[in-house]
């Protein structure tokens, strides 16, 4: 590196001796140089006058701008060597190695539940504000997630990749196969506090709950005859069709 005159050689000379006389009377940071100092105390004022011309983003330093800038450029050079997944910035992949550490940093203050990375939190924590920005253009339905909205849209493509290893029923979600599997185990951790009858889904206690209610649904087309369960109202139906 070439200089004009030999103090501005003598003062770069210092980043290379490892010494940083310059520090930040704010957080304490050092630097090898009076401006690389000058610069970063903009960080501390609220200035920001390095902006992005393609989205407006603004930065305290032409440095971090540079630094955004790939974000736009679709490059992608910092590469996860656990999982291969490339981030357009260091600092990307640095917060996203976090999850192959198996650390989870970041705990919600709701309900304990602990993320490895600040956004995941972030995300999360809209299931307890009861907000659902994510809705279903299918049906209406609305998630606190996209990541939920993109699971439930599968059942609306007809699409069942979750299949059960021992019956062969296959389900749309993951967490539907879950429910179902427990009716393999020989659980039943759904109880009727009226009768106690135990169930291995809580859907099937609150189908059966009807008939505590006194409430009947079902309705038979050919007699009028009117059942709490459609299961029941199936086995009724046999009678008008002789079999």
């Amino acid at each position: 590196m070439a200089f004009c005159q030999k103090g501005c050689l003598t003062r770069h000379h210092i980043c290379h001796t490892g010494e940083k006389p310059s520090v930040c009377q704010e957080c304490g940071m050092a630097f090898c140089q009076k401006g690389r100092l000058t610069r970063h105390h903009i960080c501390h004022t609220g200035e920001k006058p390095s902006v992005c011309q393609e989205c407006g983003m603004a930065f305290c330093q032409k440095g971090r701008l540079t630094r955004h800038h790939i974000c736009h450029t679709g490059e992608k050079p910092s590469v996860c060597q656990e999982c291969g997944m490339a981030f357009c910035q260091k600092g990307r992949l640095t917060r996203h190695h976090i999850c192959h550490t198996g650390e989870k940093p970041s705990v919600c203050q709701e309900c304990g539940m602990a993320f490895c990375q600040k956004g995941r939190l972030t995300r999360h924590h809209i299931c307890h504000t009861g907000e659902k920005p994510s809705v279903c253009q299918e049906c209406g339905m609305a998630f606190c997630q996209k990541g939920r909205l993109i699971r439930h849209h599968i059942c609306h493509t007809g699409e069942k990749p979750s299949v059960c290893q021992e019956c062969g029923m296959a389900f749309c979600q993951k967490g539907r196969l879950t429910r179902h599997h427990i009716c393999h185990t020989g659980e039943k951790p759904s109880v009727c506090q009226e009768c106690g009858m135990a169930f291995c889904q809580k859907g099937r206690l609150t189908r059966h709950h009807i008939c505590h209610t006194g409430e009947k649904p079902s309705v038979c087309q050919e007699c009028g005859m009117a059942f709490c369960q459609k299961g029941r109202l199936t086995r009724h139906h046999i009678c008008h069709t002789g079999e």
